[in-house]
């Protein structure tokens, strides 16, 4: 499952702590996008995010930082859905 949000400081994987298999979702998609990983640190613990629910209930989650508060990311995100359906990858419980 992948959540957006704006803007700026990266892929935060899903799970309080992040789990394995949303921290590898979070691997995979900051090498096909301009998103890093590990997310830019800013001392706080986020919870309460949808990603941190899907990965409590077995779901691997992200919540992707768009790169700023007025642009979408579309062309970055259609590349990364592309991939996502053409790519084999075994990340599910």
């Amino acid at each position: 499952m992948i959540s957006y949000h704006s803007a700026g400081l990266g892929i935060f994987p899903g799970g309080i702590p992040p789990g394995p298999k949303s921290q590898m979702l979070a691997y995979y998609l900051s090498g096909i996008s301009p998103y890093a990983y590990p997310p830019k640190d800013i001392g706080c613990v986020y919870s309460g995010a949808m990603a941190n629910w899907a990965a409590l209930h077995g779901i691997p989650s992200v919540d992707v930082e768009l790169t700023t508060h007025g642009d979408t990311d579309f062309a970055i995100n259609k590349r990364v859905l592309e991939y996502f359906i053409k790519a084999d990858l075994e990340l599910g419980e």
